[in-house]
């Protein structure tokens, strides 16, 4: 039996927005057998275990589902005296305080034994089964539960939610059946996401590891990585670990033509001018186009004394979190920099940018900033930190070769990105459509 997606033609005006008027309109606390959260046993993390009952927590809820790569346990005892906030398979849980406020996913089966902290609340249908809470996942994550609760913390209140208003949250409800068609069709999306995801994590790990080697060995005339096992008198002790005997380390100030630091604030803020570049627009590797900021032409002069940015220039962050870095895209050489940034203009004769980036997204050179930082990537480091942090400085010819090396790995990363990215923006237009009847599933 075949399903399509057709338009649909007749709504019904709510509090919510429109929808087909064969859709019902519920509260959570309509629909919901159990709605409530747990509670920070005493003694807080120091209680917490290796093993024992799956203890949640508002940093484990995602709206990509559970994440569990920091994930607590408590013992038995603990969760006896916990029992009513014990959760299970197909539960909805719900962030309720604090800046994830919001964020949402259902308890997939076979975790076992779990239970919720006070921060997490649990929402349970009667008979649940994976559809149901799919669907009510997606409708709270959609712009129909985000706008409730942004009602409930105006003016940039986020204190949370209580059990009271999130009963008396409205949802739209259709017919069983194509509840279910609408959650299975977001599942597959869904699935699809997580399976790029997992691609995106391998390739990374992949790259970094590809990169230690390179950044430790280095390759020889042959294209090949050099063996310090086999012949150990052509390498040599460094403060940046074991490297080639060939190759220096430096301090960025000496390799570079000049390294600019902004002044101790952000320029002034206007809706156009000159882009700002803050420490918000560097993750991993890459410029994040997104909350650029911009200034005014006066400012920007003021802002750019120390130096221009120039297309391929590094940037790198003091602050929040530490040693965050990328390349200056071509189109961003009328930007200046805000708080907390750092620039450097590389020597050509020395290094090249590409290699220069390499050498600092290493594990070596950004584990020396992190110490400088007191151990912690939310830490700061002082400007003469950053222009005397030490890069690995290979001969020219061998720079060319490890930046080639990488180009495959870095290709097939971007390529996955753009999947997923495409994917999440394939999702969210589907949810607008599906989640308030526009776009009806009929058999």
């Amino acid at each position: 039996m075949s399903k399509t997606l057709v338009k649909s033609e007749t709504f019904n005006n709510t509090p919510i927005g429109n929808f087909p008027l064969d859709w019902d309109i519920v509260t959570i606390g309509d629909i919901a057998t159990y709605v409530g959260s747990g509670i920070t046993p005493k003694g807080g993390s120091n209680i917490y275990k290796k093993e024992g009952i799956l203890f949640i927590r508002s940093q484990n809820v995602t709206f990509e589902g559970l994440l569990l790569d920091d994930v607590a346990h408590i013992d038995k005892k603990i969760h006896k005296i916990m029992k009513r906030s014990e959760v299970f398979a197909h539960d909805v849980l719900l962030n309720i305080t604090g800046a994830s406020i919001g964020r949402c996913c259902p308890l997939p089966e076979g975790l076992g034994t779990a239970n919720v902290n006070q921060h997490v609340c649990a929402i349970r249908l009667p008979n649940p089964n994976r559809e149901n809470a799919i669907f009510l996942s997606s409708v709270l994550a959609s712009y129909i539960g985000e706008s409730q609760i942004n009602k409930l913390n105006a003016g940039g209140n986020r204190e949370g939610l209580n059990y009271q208003q999130l009963r008396a949250f409205l949802i739209p409800f259709p017919p069983t059946q194509e509840r279910a068609d609408i959650a299975k069709i977001l599942d597959a999306i869904d699935k699809a996401i997580a399976l790029t995801d997992t691609h995106i994590t391998k390739l990374k790990k992949a790259k970094a590891g590809l990169l230690h080697d390179l950044l430790t060995r280095g390759i020889d005339e042959h294209g090949e990585l050099r063996d310090p096992t086999r012949n150990p008198e052509q390498f040599k002790r460094s403060p940046l670990g074991i490297i080639p005997k060939d190759w220096g380390v430096q301090p960025a100030e000496n390799i570079c033509l000049a390294v600019v630091d902004c002044k101790n604030r952000t320029p002034p803020v206007t809706d156009e001018g000159h882009p700002v570049i803050r420490t918000t627009n560097i993750r991993n590797g890459n410029f994040i186009y997104k909350d650029l900021q911009f200034t005014d032409h006066r400012s920007y002069l003021q802002w750019t004394r120390k130096g221009i940015p120039r297309y391929g220039d590094v940037l790198i962050t003091r602050e929040a979190p530490v040693g965050e870095v990328c390349l200056l895209p071509e189109h961003m050489t009328h930007a200046c920099l805000g708080q907390r940034m750092m620039m450097y203009q590389v020597n050509p004769d020395i290094i090249g940018n590409d290699f220069m980036l390499l050498s600092l997204l290493s594990d070596s050179v950004k584990s020396r900033l992190l110490d400088l930082a007191g151990g912690s990537t939310v830490g700061h480091v002082r400007v003469g930190d950053i222009r005397r942090q030490l890069v690995h400085v290979p001969p020219l010819y061998e720079q060319v070769r490890i930046v080639e090396c990488l180009k495959p790995l870095s290709q097939k990363l971007s390529v996955k990105v753009n999947i997923l990215n495409k994917l999440k923006l394939l999702k969210k237009g589907l949810m607008l459509d599906l989640l308030t009847g526009q776009v009806r599933v009929k058999i």
